[in-house]
């Protein structure tokens, strides 16, 4: 259960720390010189958002096909974590293409969709329905700390990597923005290695106290 908590965490992490760097890096002004930036609105940062948003469909779909099918979500969270950490890396070392980064986006994407819908996947397999509400919330707990966590952990290496500041904007050189992707990168990784832990057969746990009620048994509300 905290296995499946903790990689929960890291793969809400990775998406925090991207879905953050990449508009920044995409809206940065490519007067400045500094390796990256188009200079793009927050309306044309829609033709890096879409793919993405599209992707995360398409992993979730992904899953849900698969899942019917016998196919472990474990198996698909560290497919699902192994991709995103591979859009990072990808994204930390190429700053400059506009195409490249929409499909980098677009890969995360689906990865971040694939680690997603493996989560509940593996509450259920693993919690009976009497207990599912506690554990989820257990579980949203790990989804909002780490997301909260990791870009901190970014910006304060950001803010030893500060190139100009213009009007009170800062903006960071292009060796700060590579490592906050690394980082990304380091989380994806981290989620995987956690999902790979798992236990290969899950025994779902007991619920004390907990009776079943069978078809026939009657509620009376008074």
């Amino acid at each position: 259960m905290f296995l499946t908590a903790l990689g929960a965490g890291f793969c809400y992490g990775t998406s925090s720390v991207f879905t953050i760097m990449l508009p920044m890096m995409c809206m940065t002004p490519a007067i400045l010189g500094l390796g990256y930036g188009f200079g793009i609105s927050a309306e044309g940062f829609a033709i890096f958002q879409a793919p993405l948003g599209g992707a995360v469909v398409i992993g979730g779909l992904i899953v849900g096909t698969l899942v019917p099918r016998n196919v472990r979500p474990r198996i698909l969270m560290v497919v699902g974590m192994l991709v995103m950490a591979a859009a990072c890396l990808l994204t930390a070392t190429i700053h400059d293409d506009k195409a490249l980064l929409i499909g980098f986006a677009a890969l995360l994407g689906l990865g971040m969709g694939m680690g997603y819908a493996s989560i509940p996947n593996l509450l259920i397999a693993a919690v009976p329905p009497q207990l599912q509400a506690t554990t989820a919330s257990m579980v949203a707990v790990f989804q909002s700390i780490l997301p909260a966590i990791l870009p901190v952990i970014a910006f304060t290496v950001l803010n030893s990597h500060i190139a100009t500041v213009m009007q009170g904007a800062v903006f960071y050189t292009d060796t700060g923005i590579t490592i906050a992707f690394v980082i990304g990168a380091i989380s994806a990784l981290l989620g995987a290695v956690v999902a790979v832990a798992l236990p290969r057969r899950i025994s779902q746990l007991s619920a004390p106290g907990a009776e079943s009620t069978s078809a026939t048994d009657v509620v009376l509300a008074h």
